[in-house]
C-alpha cells in the first residue's frame, strides 16, 4: 500500500511540475543575433515570435499556444512558417516543432554562467599577461599616431572597456573565434548567416552578456557597448538637450578598424589554445543539456563564448584593468 501511495505521489508531482503558460512568459524577453544585426533583431522581436519560441521550448502544444496568444489557425501557421523558413525552429520526427536557436531563461543563464566563469577567468589572465603589448600598440598606433583618429583624444583607461572587451575578446575577435575555435560560419537563416538567442531579462534590464546596442532616434552607427539592453535610457536627457554627441567617446574610421583587428590578434593564439583545452568539458555539458535536441553544438558554443567574454570582462573590471562598464561610440 505504501509503495502504491508513493507511486501516486510521484505521478502527481511529475504532472504538476510543468509550469503554466503565464509562469513561462513572465518577465521580459528579447532576441539578439550574432553577428549583431539591428534591423533583423527588430523584425524578430515583433509580437508573438518570442512567445511562440518560449512556449515551444517549454513543450506546450499548438492548441495551448493558440489559445493563450489568441491566434486562429491561419495566424498561427503564418508565425510558424516564418520561424521555420528562417530556421529558428525545426520539426521533430513526431511532427512537433522545437526551437533551433538558443532559449535562455534566467535558470539556463545561471547554468551557462557557472561553466563559463572559470574559462572567463583564464581569458582575463591572458589579457592581463598581454596588457603591456596591448598598451604599447594603443600608444603607438592611436595616441601618438600621425594618422587622424578620435583615439588620440582618449586615454587607454577611458577606452579600456572598448579595447579590452569589445576589441580583444568580442566584435573584433569573433572572426578568429569562428574560424579557429567554432570552426564554422553562423547558421544560414533565410538569406543571412547568423546565430540567434532569446534572453529573459532581469528586472533591471541588465543581461549577463555585453552587447553593442544602437541608440534609438539616432544614426544606426551610434552604439553603446554595455550589459544593458536598453542602454539609450541613460542618454535620453543628453539627446533631448542636443548634447548627445558629446557622449560619443570614439568615432571609428576605416584606418582604426584595421588597427583594431591587429590589437585583437595580440591574444588570438593563446586564447584559442586555451579555449580548445576546454572543449571536451563543453561537449560533455552540451550533451547533458536541454539544448542537445534543439540547438546545434556550434551555435550553442558561440553563445557560451559570449558568456565567457562577459565573465572575463567582469573579472577585468573587478581587478581594475577596465575602468568603465559602458562606452558610447560610432563607426563610419
Amino acid at each position: 500500500m505504501k509503495k502504491f501511495l508513493l507511486i501516486i505521489i510521484i505521478l502527481i508531482t511529475a504532472c504538476s511540475s510543468k509550469k503554466n503558460v503565464d509562469e513561462v512568459l513572465r518577465g521580459t524577453f528579447i532576441i539578439k543575433t550574432l553577428p549583431q544585426d539591428d534591423s533583423l533583431e527588430t523584425e524578430l522581436n515583433k509580437k508573438y515570435f518570442k512567445e511562440i519560441l518560449i512556449l515551444l521550448h517549454n513543450k506546450f502544444d499548438k492548441e495551448e499556444i493558440k489559445k493563450h496568444l489568441g491566434l486562429n489557425d491561419t495566424e498561427y501557421d503564418e508565425k510558424i512558417n516564418f520561424l521555420f523558413a528562417n530556421s529558428l525552429i525545426k520539426k521533430k520526427e513526431d511532427g512537433t516543432f522545437v526551437p533551433s536557436c538558443m532559449i535562455l531563461d534566467l535558470e539556463n543563464q545561471k547554468q551557462i554562467k557557472k561553466i563559463s566563469k572559470p574559462i572567463g577567468k583564464i581569458a582575463a589572465d591572458i589579457v592581463i599577461d598581454r596588457l603591456p603589448l596591448i598598451k604599447n600598440y594603443y600608444s603607438e598606433h592611436f595616441l601618438n599616431s600621425k594618422e587622424k583618429s578620435s583615439f588620440q583624444k582618449i586615454s587607454f583607461e577611458e577606452a579600456s572597456l572598448f579595447v579590452l572587451s569589445n576589441v580583444i575578446l568580442n566584435k573584433w575577435q569573433l572572426n578568429n573565434i569562428q574560424e579557429k575555435f567554432i570552426k564554422s560560419v553562423p547558421t544560414i537563416r533565410g538569406n543571412k548567416n547568423y546565430y540567434a538567442a532569446l534572453f529573459q531579462l532581469k528586472d533591471n534590464d541588465d543581461s549577463v552578456i555585453y552587447f553593442e546596442n544602437p541608440i534609438k532616434d539616432f544614426n544606426d552607427s551610434v552604439k553603446v557597448y554595455s550589459k544593458n539592453f536598453y542602454s539609450e535610457k541613460p542618454l535620453q536627457i543628453a539627446s533631448k538637450n542636443f548634447t548627445f554627441h558629446e557622449n560619443i567617446k570614439l568615432d571609428i574610421n576605416k584606418d582604426d578598424e584595421n588597427h583594431l583587428k591587429e590589437v585583437a590578434s595580440i591574444i588570438t593564439k593563446d586564447l584559442i589554445e586555451n579555449l580548445d583545452k576546454q572543449k571536451p568539458k563543453l561537449v560533455k555539458y552540451y550533451l547533458n543539456s536541454t539544448y542537445k535536441d534543439e540547438t546545434s553544438f556550434r551555435e550553442w558554443l558561440s553563445w557560451v563564448y559570449q558568456f565567457i567574454i562577459t565573465e572575463a570582462t567582469d573579472e577585468l573590471i573587478q581587478k581594475g584593468y577596465i575602468k568603465n562598464n559602458s562606452i558610447t561610440y560610432s563607426v563610419k
